[in-house]
């Protein structure tokens, strides 16, 4: 699946059963934070795909990791998430990561 069909079928499944409701291309975009004209570029076949870290955030910050995925770019390492944190809260995630795999609990998801 390449970024135009993936993000038209996010468009799909956000606007689901519209009857009453304006769930418009325009409304998608406002909802993602993206202008209407670059979002009618993504939803083109064989149209733009972002490279902005800007676009790119926003992305994931909706759909998760899986935009990474869809885009061919590697996610970030732990390290580089736990970097982003301030120390007091980083050191809490770690500490509860360390302990969600002391108890196994993590198995299968890593």
């Amino acid at each position: 699946m390449d970024f135009s069909d993936w993000i038209t079928k996010k468009y799909i499944e956000w606007r689901g059963d519209a009857i009453g409701q304006e769930r418009s291309i325009t409304k998608f975009a406002e909802m993602l934070k993206v202008p209407q004209s670059l979002m009618t570029q993504w939803l083109k076949k064989g149209g733009k795909v972002p490279t902005s870290q800007k676009y790119i955030s926003l992305l994931v910050k909706e759909y998760g990791v899986e935009a990474y995925d869809i885009l061919g770019i590697p996610r970030p390492t732990e390290e580089d998430v736990l970097a982003e944190l301030p120390p007091p809260v980083a050191d809490a995630v770690k500490a509860a990561l360390e302990e969600i795999r002391s108890l196994g609990l993590n198995k299968g998801k890593e």
